[in-house]
């Protein structure tokens, strides 16, 4: 069907560009099912075409393409439906004009990279997921005390890690990974 360079281009492009997407369409669905769905669902579509489509400017189509199907899931999700627009506008001016968030969510994952099991986890479910510690507890078969201590935990350790950095030393410490 497509050849050999045709699929390693379309496999860069989705290695590169498939995190952005979902932590964009998180943004705007606060649902990481949800959100997964629609990512894949856009490369799905993007690999049908693969060949009709100029790889020029794929990372804004790629956008546009994500951005719509969230407004799609959130059409169809009666209670949302009536706050998208305001909320995806929302979403656009914060997130996606200024690629200083995207940097950011990178050095989150590193700094999540530096927190042991399951300490990561729970953090990743609490402030990531934005679940709630009995959520969280249910979730894992645990205490909502125990979420609460891992929490803790967790934030110390960064605590200590940072204390007395700023935030531009903060982000030196970390560069973005090439995919």
């Amino acid at each position: 069907m497509y050849s050999a360079k045709q699929r390693d281009d379309f496999r860069q492009l989705f290695t590169k560009e498939y995190k952005h997407l979902y932590y964009y369409s998180l943004q705007i669905t606060r649902q990481p099912e949800a959100s997964k769905d629609i990512v894949s669902e856009v490369f799905a579509r993007v690999w049908e075409h693969w060949a009709d489509w100029q790889q020029e400017n794929m990372s804004s189509m790629l956008m546009v393409a994500v951005r719509r199907k969230c407004i799609d899931f959130l059409r169809c999700n009666v209670v949302a439906s009536k706050y998208a627009k305001y909320y995806i506008r929302s979403v656009d001016e914060a997130y996606v004009q200024d690629s200083v968030h995207y940097n950011q969510q990178l050095q989150i994952e590193a700094m999540m990279k530096l927190l042991p099991e399951p300490t990561r986890t729970i953090l990743y479910k609490c402030y990531v997921e934005h679940l709630k510690y009995d959520e969280v507890a249910k979730q894992m078969g645990i205490h909502h005390d125990t979420v609460k201590r891992h929490v803790m935990k967790a934030l110390k350790i960064l605590r200590d890690k940072y204390a007395g950095k700023s935030p531009d030393d903060i982000a030196t410490d970390f560069e973005p990974e090439t995919y």
